[in-house]
C-alpha cells in the first residue's frame, strides 16, 4: 500500500475514535499505521522505529510536516486538519481505491481502523468545528 494511503486512513481512524477535528500527535498516526503493519499490510516506504516515547517514523513525520507547510493542518501539536486537508487525503486515498491493485488492500485497511468506506467517498469525514 502507498505511505500516503496507510497515513490518511491513519488519520482518519484518530478522528473517527477522538471524536473531533484534533487527531492527536504523530505518534499517534505512527501506532494505527504499525497496526496496519502488524495485521499484514505492507505500508511501502514507511520505517517505524523505536525511540524514547514509543515508535517513531520519519516518513510520517514528514507527511505531517507537509501538510503543514502547504497550509493542509489548522495546528500541529495535536495535529488538526484543515477542511482542504481532509479532503486532499481524501481524494488521493479514493485514486487509490479507483485502481483495482490498491482497492482490496485499502477496503482490508478500512477494516482494519474500523472505517466504513463512505469516509473515503464522500465529504462524510469533514467534521464540524
Amino acid at each position: 500500500m502507498r505511505p500516503e494511503y496507510a497515513i490518511g486512513l491513519a488519520i482518519f481512524a484518530l478522528e473517527k475514535k477522538k471524536g473531533g477535528a484534533t487527531i492527536g500527535l504523530r505518534r499517534d498516526i505512527v501506532k494505527e499505521v504499525q497496526h496496519l503493519k502488524n495485521q499484514g499490510i505492507v505500508v511501502a516506504g514507511v520505517r517505524i522505529r523505536p525511540s524514547l516515547e514509543g515508535p517513531s517514523s520519519e516518513e510520517i513525520s514528514d507527511f505531517v510536516g507537509r501538510l503543514a507547510m502547504t497550509g493542509h493542518l489548522r495546528q500541529e501539536s495535536p495535529i488538526r486538519l484543515t477542511d482542504e486537508g481532509r479532503e486532499l487525503i481524501r481524494t488521493q486515498i479514493q485514486k487509490g481505491f479507483q485502481n483495482d491493485s490498491e482497492r482490496e488492500e485499502i477496503t482490508r485497511a478500512l477494516s482494519l481502523l474500523g472505517l466504513s468506506p463512505e469516509v473515503i467517498s464522500s465529504h462524510q469525514v469533514v467534521l464540524a468545528i
